[in-house]
């Protein structure tokens, strides 16, 4: 099926930058758009948020609209225009997505090496829960965000609304008050 008739028209309005064309553009094509970048993931066995999948789309609208609406003007009608954006966007969420796993990777290797192996291990969940008492809201939230909850610190930076460079040093401080309390707790 080449190009209809309605996507034509919708593609030259966007190409001549008429009033409300692109609104309607991504409109029609936001959930193609994310339905590409979630089968991407998926595939790839690469762990995404909503977020994520969300950025990656922004992002393929940004690359859409970069040079004059190069991407688009490149589109030669031999195909659909979803086809078309398919492929297009496909590509750039491999791109992303590698980009996120490698981050990801990083993040679990930066976990792997900050484990206190020294961390007694048979605390039980009110144990658990007494000592994160001994933290303040702010750091106990981020315990839990870490080590129970398992999520990066990409995620925790968006959930807490912290900089994503100050978790690190945040979970030392909190392990080492873990640690405080628990040589308090042993005397």
């Amino acid at each position: 099926m080449g190009l209809s008739k309605f996507d034509r028209e919708l593609l030259s309005r966007c190409l001549n930058r008429q009033s409300g064309s692109w609104e309607h553009f991504t409109d029609r094509f936001a959930g193609v758009m994310m339905a590409v970048v979630t089968h991407v993931a998926n595939a790839r066995e690469i762990r995404t948020t909503v977020m994520d999948r969300e950025d990656i789309v922004s992002h393929v609208f940004t690359v859409l609209i970069e040079g004059d609406f190069k991407v688009l003007r490149a589109f030669k009608g031999n195909s659909s225009l979803y086809t078309y954006l398919s492929v297009v966007v496909r590509r750039i969420a491999i791109r992303q997505l590698t980009k996120l796993a490698r981050k990801q990777r990083l993040e679990r290797e930066q976990v792997a090496q900050e484990i206190d192996h020294d961390f007694p291990l048979n605390i039980g969940e009110e144990g658990f829960d007494d000592l994160l008492e001994s933290l303040d809201a702010m750091s106990s939230e981020l315990v839990r965000l870490r080590y129970v909850q398992e999520l990066p610190y990409s995620e925790i930076s968006k959930r807490l609304s912290i900089p994503e460079n100050s978790i690190g040093p945040m979970l030392s401080r909190a392990r080492e008050k873990i640690r405080e309390s628990l040589s308090d707790s042993e005397i």
